[in-house]
C-alpha cells in the first residue's frame, strides 16, 4: 500500500476499490477486452475517485478496498448470500457493483499487487496479469 497517498481516502463515505482490476462483464470476453479496450477506460479515467462504468466493464481482484465505516460495512455484509461453498469475494464484489452498492474506486490504484508473491498464487497466473496493477 502507499502510505504517502492515504489522504485521498479522506471523505469518502462509500466502499471504495483502491486496487483491482479493470475487466470485461464476463470471464469469456475477458481475453477480447484487455487486448481492444482495456486501454481506452485507463485513457478516460482521471486521477483520484472514478466511477466503474458496469454497462462496459467491471472491477475484479480485490486487491484492496476502503470501507469508511461500521454502516457502510454492514451495509455490504447484509448484501452477501450465505453459500454452503466458499465463493471468492471479488465475484460477490462485482454482483454489488451490478447491483449499484460498488460504484467507485480510486486510480492509479493506491494498493497493488507484490508480483514476486502474487506469481505464486493461481490468480496471477489464471487472469494473465502482467503487471502490479497500478494502473489496474
Amino acid at each position: 500500500m502507499d502510505f504517502t497517498r492515504i489522504e485521498e481516502l479522506k471523505g469518502l463515505d462509500d466502499f471504495t476499490y483502491i486496487g483491482g482490476d479493470i475487466t470485461s462483464l464476463t470471464l469469456d470476453k475477458s481475453n477480447t477486452f484487455r487486448k481492444e479496450s482495456k486501454e481506452n477506460v485507463r485513457a478516460s479515467l482521471k486521477n483520484g475517485i472514478n466511477k466503474i462504468d458496469i454497462e462496459n466493464w467491471r472491477l475484479a481482484h480485490a486487491c484492496g478496498y476502503y470501507i469508511p465505516d461500521k454502516k457502510v460495512a454492514e451495509l455490504i455484509l447484509a448484501r452477501i448470500p450465505v453459500y454452503k461453498l466458499n465463493r471468492a469475494i471479488d465475484v460477490e464484489y462485482m454482483l454489488l457493483q451490478k447491483q449499484g452498492y460498488i460504484q467507485q474506486f480510486i486510480y492509479p490504484a493506491i494498493v497493488t499487487l507484490v508480483e514476486a508473491e502474487a506469481k505464486k498464487g493461481f490468480n496471477y497466473s489464471s487472469y494473465k496479469l502482467h503487471s502490479n496493477q497500478y494502473y489496474y
